[in-house]
């Protein structure tokens, strides 16, 4: 039965219309392609392994149907024999043929000493421009600006500004061993990894945030090493350099390293456990180095301080939102101090990141609209603890999320995106208040009158109800001696 290609699942189908094939045809194709010697021979005739010499089936067809033809004629002689007999024929007239042609090679000339083939020319250009090349993509490597990688993440060119980022930093490595450019090339994979973690949608951002530590961690220990190496810069005299300029520039760097290390360490913690870390110590090592990037930054009077003020705060607004978000509701039940504690730190943080940013730059910049939504949406989402102050974080949040959508809407106007946002949040915090003053209307009644918290409001509540039990049990006793003293 003869048959079709049918795509690209590789499937065969019988052809229609009757076809037939002659059976000695049929068994030497199938012969032809069991031969690995054969098959590789058809399949290296095609320029790129995918399509094959039409010519050279044929020749090994009809090859194969002569021999089948011969051994049909000798009753005596199988297909293998005759094969065998007819490559051995073959192998000898092809020892013959070459005999010949040697033969028939005029004699070469020895070349003079310092003389060259045209061959040898040629391979020798090619080596001189293969060369030259090399040193074209060295010079280019070690010109690399560390920061290219960013137009290329934003086309989705994550492999390619991966590879010259690597190959940028190995050359730098062997050439002038760890600098601060071999620094820079390593935060700036970091970088790299932190921006697919962002926009990841395969559900590999754990691992993305990983290595992006490990990129950052690598130019922390390279930074620290180069700083502690400054003091023994000497002149031309043998006095020591001091190069204050380069200690800043490479402290600075420092912070920044930090910063983006603690970042993805949250990043991580935040996805649970790993295998080569737990979120509890992801989030210790990611504190300590926040902490570290906000002091240095303090020290040199940095003018992004409210940055790493910020994310300080950071740090711990993720530890509370990974008890918060856990799906073991006994577990967050019996951690609400942890939370509220945490929250406590990271609004503490923010509001001071908010407090430099206004002194800086004033309460209508975008950093300090910034600073506003992250403070209002931690009394957000504190507010979704199951405990009793909810209203009050409500309350709290509601105000804050006013507070911001007013300058939002004087700078940007209405159509704004984060305008959108911000009332969209807003609106969200009005409900759910709603609803909770629905559910507790004494208490909000007695808050609004005497400025009482919600804790209070309840155990004011409890007490009042204790006081009306104890009269309703006072009155009926009292009843009950009248109607035992008047039958």
């Amino acid at each position: 039965m003869g048959c079709q290609w049918s795509g690209e699942k590789a499937d065969f189908h019988a052809l229609h219309g009757g076809v037939t094939i002659d059976p000695i045809e049929e068994h030497a194709h199938i012969f032809a392609w069991k031969d690995p010697a054969m098959r590789q021979r058809v399949i290296l005739s095609g320029p790129s392994g995918e399509h094959h010499d039409v010519m050279a089936i044929q020749e090994s067809l009809a090859y194969h149907i002569h021999l089948m033809k011969e051994a049909d004629d000798d009753k005596g002689e199988t297909l293998s024999s005759a094969l065998g007999r007819r490559r051995q024929a073959d192998e000898q007239a092809l020892a013959e043929q070459k005999r010949l042609a040697y033969k028939s090679l005029p004699v070469q000339q020895e070349q003079p000493i310092g003389t060259s083939s045209a061959q040898d020319v040629r391979l020798s250009r090619v080596a001189e421009l293969e060369a030259e090349q090399e040193k074209v993509k060295q010079a280019e490597l070690l010109a690399l600006d560390a920061g290219c990688w960013q137009e290329m993440a934003e086309q989705g060119l994550f492999q390619k500004a991966e590879d010259l980022l690597t190959s940028a930093a190995e050359l730098e490595e062997n050439v002038s061993g760890q600098t601060e450019r071999y620094a820079m090339l390593m935060h700036s994979l970091g970088a790299l990894y932190d921006f697919r973690s962002n926009v990841d949608v395969t559900g590999q951002q754990q691992e993305l945030s990983l290595s992006s530590s490990r990129f950052a961690e690598c130019a922390v220990r390279v930074l620290r090493t180069l700083t502690s190496n400054i003091g023994d810069e000497v002149d031309a005299n043998g006095s020591q350099i001091a190069s204050q300029s380069r200690r800043k520039r490479l402290t600075d760097y420092l912070a920044k390293s930090l910063l983006m290390r603690g970042k993805s360490l949250c990043n991580t913690a935040l996805d649970g456990d790993c295998q080569d870390t737990t979120a509890e110590t992801a989030f210790d090592d990611a504190e300590q180095d926040v902490k570290e990037a906000a002091s240095i930054r303090e020290e040199l009077h940095h003018s992004q301080l409210a940055e790493a003020v910020m994310a300080v705060g950071y740090v711990f607004y993720c530890r509370a939102c990974r008890v918060l978000n856990s799906k073991d509701a006994e577990s967050v039940v019996g951690k609400i101090e942890f939370m509220e504690q945490n929250y406590a730190y990271a609004l503490k943080h923010y509001k001071k990141s908010l407090n430099l940013y206004l002194q800086k730059v004033g309460e209508e910049h975008t950093d300090s609209i910034r600073m506003r939504c992250n403070i209002a949406l931690v009394y957000n989402v504190m507010s979704r603890m199951p405990c009793e102050s909810r209203l009050e974080y409500l309350s709290e949040a509601e105000m804050q999320y006013q507070q911001v959508l007013k300058i939002q809407e004087k700078v940007f106007g209405k159509r704004h995106q984060r305008t959108q946002r911000i009332e969209i949040d807003l609106k969200d915090v009005a409900q759910r208040k709603s609803q909770l003053q629905a559910n507790e209307p004494n208490a909000m009644l007695v808050q609004n009158l005497f400025g009482m918290s919600a804790a209070d409001v309840k155990e004011a509540e409890k007490e009042r109800k204790a006081q009306a039990d104890k009269l309703m049990q006072e009155f009926l006793q009292a009843r009950r001696k009248e109607r035992a003293g008047n039958p």
